[in-house]
């Protein structure tokens, strides 16, 4: 009966965050609402990945401290004697709330899975993605990770969440940062108190895989290490509840149009790896913001493989655009000045029980407006997004073709001078 009401409770939850454009967050009784009209006060609140904060709710956590969950405080320990050197939180608050500037801020998409439909949390939960070219500039802030999330019931009725992120980021965090990407690892708490380590610097390019691993167990209570695989840095948390959710999410604060997002029309987190007390088995995600009903500016998410070892979830800043009703190979921009960005998406196949496929054994050439053939790329697997240098060709009209699945699909592309 109680893992019947705690799935109740979960449920509840996922579903009051989809439907809310805004994230509501609990803040502690010395925390009153703020008018954000005020502008004074705007400069003391600032965007984590768990959403709005007070800037004197940020902590530092290095290499030789982790942290200890205790009697509903956080505790920040001196690994190497464990000596308690600082202690936050406090669950005796009164509740009141902090909320996003704007509509657009927060979560926009996600993919979350309920482990509770499992018998044991995991011990392990990983996720690979590339760092995607640098967005339009302006004063963004951009969040991509996976996270896992418990919660304490309490015996008052009310509950305390924890949420562990690796996180990469766009733009000035209250971690650090400016306009370059930059990894870092957080933990919050719905008392709203919030860790993270140390930022590092990374290019567009670079493979990132973000590690949440449980560390130690004991008398139902869970340690998890955050990380990046090949990175120095990490966050330890000791004596957390069970892990109860997980998380594949994109979050943004000031983002006004899809052009301040990265060029490329997704990011693809793969090798999804999820250990639970149950191998090789499907991932059950649920989404929010699909395909069929995304966001404001066109961002969703889409599950490609649901797979507990090789699983797949792209998350798209725009929503795909078709030419003459072809949506399977989008180009842009069009027309373009040097190069000309290609993202496949996929075959359409009304055979398959599957909704659609992989595209395989591609074939792409550009030709000048006389049918001279001028390049050709051929692709075993066209199942990333790159962009093809055309900046030695005169300004003008050209075609590209499409080849594969003993199909061809030609289209119309103009150089600007």
């Amino acid at each position: 009966m109680k893992k019947i009401c705690i799935l109740l409770f979960l449920f509840i939850i996922v579903s009051n965050l989809g439907a809310q454009p805004k994230q509501n967050l609990i803040f502690s009784e010395s925390v009153p609402n703020h008018d954000h009209s005020d502008s004074n006060l705007q400069d003391d609140i600032v965007n984590t990945p768990f959403g709005p904060a007070l800037k004197s709710n940020i902590h530092y956590i290095d290499k030789n401290h982790h942290l200890n969950i205790k009697c509903g405080k956080v505790q920040i320990v001196k690994t190497k004697s464990g000596s308690v050197v600082d202690v936050y939180g406090n669950l005796n608050r009164t509740e009141s709330t902090l909320e996003h500037n704007k509509y657009k801020d927060g979560w926009n998409t996600y993919a979350v899975y309920l482990t509770s439909q499992v018998n044991k949390p995991p011990t392990y939960f990983s996720a690979k993605w590339i760092v995607p070219p640098a967005p339009k500039e302006s004063d963004q802030l951009l969040y991509f990770f996976n996270a896992v999330m418990s919660i304490d019931f309490l015996e008052n009725g009310n509950h305390t969440d924890h949420i562990i992120q690796p996180v990469l980021q766009w733009g000035l965090s209250p971690a650090g940062g400016g306009k370059y990407w930059a990894i870092c690892n957080w933990y919050v708490t719905n008392e709203l108190e919030y860790f993270h380590d140390s930022l590092i610097v990374v290019k567009s390019g670079t493979l990132l895989e973000g590690v949440l691993k449980q560390t130690s167990t004991s008398n139902n209570r869970f340690s998890y290490n955050s990380s990046f695989s090949g990175y120095p840095t990490g966050l330890q948390v000791d004596n957390l509840p069970q892990i109860l959710l997980t998380y594949i999410a994109l979050e943004s604060y000031g983002a006004e149009r899809s052009d301040e997002y990265p060029t490329n029309q997704k990011i693809k987190f793969f090798d999804i790896h999820l250990e639970t007390d149950t191998k090789n088995t499907k991932i059950p995600w649920d989404l929010y913001k699909d395909e069929k009903s995304p966001s404001v500016l066109g961002q969703f998410t889409k599950v490609i493989n649901t797979s507990s070892d090789r699983g797949v979830v792209e998350i798209y800043f725009r929503k795909p655009y078709s030419i003459d009703g072809f949506d399977e190979i989008q180009f842009y921009p069009n027309p373009f000045i040097d190069y000309l960005h290609i993202s496949p998406y996929r075959i359409k196949n009304r055979v398959s029980v599957f909704a659609d496929i992989p595209i395989t054994d591609c074939e792409i050439e550009i030709f000048d407006s006389f049918g001279k053939l001028l390049k050709n790329y051929f692709y075993a697997n066209l199942d990333h997004e790159f962009d093809i240098d055309l900046s030695n060709l005169n300004s003008g009209l050209y075609l590209i073709k499409f080849k594969y699945d003993n199909r061809s699909h030609t289209f119309k592309i103009i150089k600007a001078g």
